[in-house]
């Protein structure tokens, strides 16, 4: 999948959504169509952390993000 997303930013920018809408939401947004958009500034940190084959490093990058930051 990172091979894929890193040929492509624009698809990856629309998986990366999809996924942190359905997977991860931790607000609870991703019903609301006006929401679609919440969280598209973590996008391009999360994008590095798959191209990288980090998985640790984005663990903890979505985890303090949803423990300090929200």
């Amino acid at each position: 999948m990172s091979k894929l997303l890193k040929n492509n930013f624009k698809q990856a920018v629309v998986v990366i959504n999809e996924i942190l809408l359905s997977e991860w939401d931790p607000i609870g947004i991703s019903d609301d169509p006006k929401c679609k958009d919440e969280y598209v500034s973590y996008i391009p940190q999360v994008y590095k952390f798959i191209i990288k084959k980090d998985s640790e490093a984005l663990f903890q990058y979505l985890f303090n993000v949803e423990t300090k930051n929200m």
